[in-house]
């Protein structure tokens, strides 16, 4: 059930929007482990709502109702549209339209790599973004800055790792030899224009509407390396071989790029082991012993 004082906000909104539907049903729905997630079924239609306690991801809607916004600017790729968000005393919520998932069509994989490559399109002078969001239930930094290693060091790497440091999850020969890797990283990534992401594109994070098109959801959006989606894509499986096929063919990929997806992938590697624990260590040693 809805949180009265969500729901109150919610019937506000559609008050100031000129609505007044009747809410007829209320669904649990998977979601992720983070939030509470709830398909709304009213008189004037169906929404997904997702909620939270206030204190416990303070802005996380704010930013992501942000984060959606931007993404559907680029008209590239279908997101679902953010409608209202929500930072109460007690709950924090996003309220958004509701989309009806629906099987894989034939050309899925081939849309879904055109319009993802056009998403990597949108550039600005800075990698980053003006506001800071989430990257699961980890706040994410996007302090702008005019040099992609640079900011994935100060941004990405080190907030993580000293959050696992803390939590005596990795010692200080895991420090010392990310401290070697950080010197590598100029020469491993190639130069490239900052590029809208979607900033946490594994498998759970995408679908095929109604009309079998792709759509991105949950994202945590900044301007990036645009590599960085396309590795995100290797971390749990799930994306067809077609898919890398037809985005280098639209937008091609500098070469070895396979060979860089590890260490693009050492953030999320970081964000599992600081959610879950050392189970995902062995992924960071892999990477790291190198050095």
């Amino acid at each position: 059930m809805i949180p009265e004082e969500l729901k109150q906000a919610i019937q506000s909104y559609w008050i100031a929007q000129g609505l007044s539907p009747e809410i007829l049903e209320e669904r649990s729905v998977s979601g992720g482990s983070i939030n509470s997630s709830l398909l709304v079924k009213t008189s004037d239609g169906s929404f997904f709502l997702k909620y939270n306690s206030a204190a416990k991801h303070p802005q996380m809607f704010a930013s992501e109702y942000a984060g959606l916004e931007l993404l559907a600017s680029s008209n590239s790729i279908r997101v679902p549209q953010p409608l209202f968000y929500h930072e109460g005393q007690q709950y924090s919520g996003l309220l958004m339209e509701f989309i009806e998932e629906n099987s894989f069509e034939e050309n899925f994989w081939r849309s879904f790599a055109f319009q993802l490559s056009q998403l990597h399109q949108n550039t600005r002078e800075s990698f980053g973004l003006g506001f800071d969001n989430y990257m699961g239930s980890l706040p994410q930094s996007n302090t702008p800055s005019s040099n992609f290693v640079d900011f994935f060091i100060k941004n990405r790497l080190l907030p993580q790792l000293k959050i696992a440091r803390d939590k005596y999850e990795i010692t200080s020969l895991h420090i010392k030899q990310s401290e070697r890797l950080f010197v590598e990283l100029h020469s491993i990534f190639p130069e490239e224009k900052p590029a809208l992401l979607h900033g946490d594109l594994w498998n759970g994070n995408f679908m095929s509407d109604e009309g079998g098109n792709p759509v991105i959801m949950d994202p945590a959006a900044y301007f990036g390396h645009r590599e960085i989606d396309v590795a995100m894509t290797t971390m749990f499986g799930g994306f067809s071989p077609l898919f890398y096929q037809y985005y280098h063919q639209h937008h091609p990929l500098e070469k070895d790029w396979q060979d860089r997806l590890k260490y693009y992938n050492l953030y999320p590697v970081l964000i599992h082991i600081n959610l879950f624990g050392a189970s995902y260590l062995g992924s960071l040693e892999a990477v790291l012993d190198r050095f």
